[in-house]
């Protein structure tokens, strides 16, 4: 079906979709049709045998829950664990033993039990920092013991601006948007003002 008789059906310009031909016989059923070829039953309690792939699962008791074109899948609990295999109607014999619960049984008694069990909530991560995203970064002054007083201003004024920044810095000073000699400058007077 090409995208315009699509379109036109949906317009409701084509009405290709709602004819049926008259003649044609009521669908069968896939799970009745492939139950009454293979010979089992939804449900029913099958035996498992001469698996060459999967050998662990030969002696193992399953329950048959659905029907593929060539093939009957069932669950089988082996090793503390439910796995569904898509198996050859040779491999399987009907079994005395008891059933395992159907999918559905099962999914309703894990209903019945999840409001008693609170499920985990799942972790949430944060996200990635990237770089030129908007984000700038702060150097905030570590707290740490009383230091020395300040050096004169004569003595500030002289210094170059890296060694200016880490006579603030160990002094414990905000620098914070600080980027020329003359706002370091501020906030060394700022502090000896405060300290005097």
């Amino acid at each position: 079906v090409d995208w315009s008789t699509m379109a036109k059906t949906e317009m409701g310009l084509c009405n290709k979709r709602h004819q049926k031909p008259p003649d044609e016989p009521p669908p069968r059923s896939l799970k009745e049709s492939t139950a009454q070829e293979f010979g089992f039953q939804m449900g029913q309690a099958v035996l498992i045998s001469n698996l060459k792939g999967a050998p662990q699962f030969n002696g193992c008791t399953a329950a048959v829950v659905g029907f593929r074109s060539d093939r009957v899948e069932v669950e089988v609990e082996a090793e503390g664990t439910k796995k569904t295999l898509a198996l050859k109607p040779d491999n399987l014999s009907a079994s005395t033993g008891q059933a395992e619960p159907p999918k559905a049984q099962a999914q309703g008694e894990a209903a019945e039990q999840a409001p008693a069990e609170k499920a985990p909530e799942p972790r949430r991560r944060r996200g990635k920092w990237e770089e030129n995203s908007g984000g700038f970064v702060v150097n905030q002054a570590k707290k740490g013991p009383a230091c020395p007083k300040l050096p004169p201003l004569a003595d500030l004024e002289a210094m170059p601006v890296k060694e200016l920044k880490q006579v603030l810095v160990a002094h414990a000073v905000d620098i914070t948007g600080c980027l020329e000699r003359a706002e370091f400058l501020a906030k060394a007077k700022e502090v000896a003002e405060q300290s005097a």
